[in-house]
């Protein structure tokens, strides 16, 4: 009898467990399709800001989803981070000064890693309408996209029914 019971108590274990993972993994796709979709906006938006990048041409709403796919695991991971920092799901709900940092230097230092790196390999280049931060030559739109972008994600998915369900 006692084994018996004992399988029912872990049968229930493993259910809850599986339940958690599940509504895990449904708020991780919601901020992820939310930052796509913001980002893909974005990316659009900044187009005459990019050497080649013109919207009479399919190839360039081709690289706008594609970065938009970069930018959208970058928020992701962002928020991964945060929730192993922060230990709540709900943690950019309550921005302090260490939350806001986080965001900002994290963001901003992604930002200009890949626009240095993008530069220097020729994958793309500014046009003479992007302005650029001071001394570091990196454009400007780009570097507030990841400093502002996660959190407008974060903030919006947390609105969802995902974020409420138990």
């Amino acid at each position: 009898m006692r084994h018996t019971l004992g399988f029912f108590s872990l049968n229930r274990r493993v259910t809850r467990y599986n339940r958690r993972m599940k509504s895990a993994v449904v708020r991780l796709l919601v901020v992820y399709a939310i930052a796509m979709s913001i980002n893909y906006v974005w990316e659009m938006a900044q187009m005459p800001l990019y050497q080649d990048m013109r919207f009479n041409e399919l190839h360039s709403y081709f690289l706008c989803l594609q970065a938009s796919f970069g930018d959208a695991n970058i928020t992701i991971t962002i928020f991964v981070v945060g929730l192993l920092l922060f230990r709540n799901w709900s943690w950019p709900a309550k921005l302090n000064i260490p939350k806001f940092a986080y965001l900002t230097i994290t963001g901003g230092g992604i930002a200009i890693l890949i626009e240095l790196l993008a530069m220097k390999i020729g994958r793309w280049t500014y046009t003479s309408l992007m302005p650029l931060l001071p001394s570091v030559g990196v454009g400007l739109i780009p570097l507030l996209q990841l400093m502002i972008l996660p959190y407008v994600s974060y903030i919006l998915s947390l609105r969802t029914q995902a974020f409420h369900e138990k």
